[in-house]
């Protein structure tokens, strides 16, 4: 997937080349083709794939995959997927677009993709790639116990800021609550071999005068002693939204 890149130079001596073959050719009565400016959309592939635990069968499952593209002349396309509960299986069908520039910086560029499958039944997805048959890996599905969306009332956290502070971690959680009596109960932190689960659990003070509005808040979370590598943030959020995002550790 690499490009070769043009100087500078060499693309204003293009430009005077474009110019003037599109004079010669109007002098002579031809066509002069335009120049391409669309992309060009072509299959793809992802190396790793983020997948939080925890998930239910009255949960909307979300994954976090992650691919490398070899120039700046790449941008990630639509992900396709098929999902069959009888065999347990997930098909995903990454694609990238390869765009026409003569100018293209030659470095690896990381790029991800949240994939949210929707409600699926109890047991355990194997996830693969249809591009090249690579299984990406495993989503466990357990049977809801509740016939409530969540187990907890999530903040509605907007924010998630991460910080490395030596074999330790910071999280700061911002958003605003919707009524003034609702707060911060606890969060609780799950750290799995390559997801860090942040589940923020807010409460109602049951007290007279609560108003309805927007209420800022924020809050910092430590998660200590995490071995080092490279980490999906997902930090779970009211109606069923998430905030997710990798880091480094």
């Amino acid at each position: 997937m690499n490009i070769g890149c043009a100087s500078l130079k060499n693309v204003g001596m293009l430009g005077a080349f474009v110019a003037i073959t599109a004079i010669a050719g109007a002098a002579l009565g031809q066509t002069v083709p335009p120049i391409m400016t669309e992309p060009t959309k072509i299959p793809a592939a992802y190396q790793t794939a983020y997948i939080p635990g925890g998930f239910d069968s009255n949960d909307s499952v979300e994954v976090v995959l992650e691919g490398r593209f070899s120039s700046s002349c790449w941008r990630p396309a639509e992900i396709s997927f098929a999902v069959d509960q009888d065999k347990k299986e997930i098909l995903v069908g990454p694609a990238a677009y390869l765009y026409p520039a003569r100018l293209c910086a030659q470095l690896i560029l990381p790029f991800d993709r949240v994939v949210s499958f929707g409600v699926l039944k109890p047991g355990t997805y194997k996830l693969v790639q249809a591009t090249d048959g690579v299984e990406l890996g495993e989503i466990p599905v357990q049977p809801a116990q509740s016939e409530r969306p969540d187990d907890f009332m999530y903040a509605p956290v907007s924010q998630a800021f991460f910080k490395k502070k030596g074999a330790d971690g910071e999280v700061t959680l911002a958003g605003n609550f919707p009524n003034s009596c609702m707060q911060m109960d606890e969060v609780k932190v799950t750290v799995e071999p390559k997801v860090l689960v942040l589940q923020p659990i807010a409460k109602i003070d049951k007290r007279l005068g609560c108003q309805d509005g927007h209420y800022p808040f924020q809050v910092k979370t430590k998660i200590p002693n995490i071995p080092a590598g490279r980490y999906l943030l997902h930090v779970r959020s009211m109606n069923a939204k998430s905030i997710n995002s990798l880091v480094d550790m």
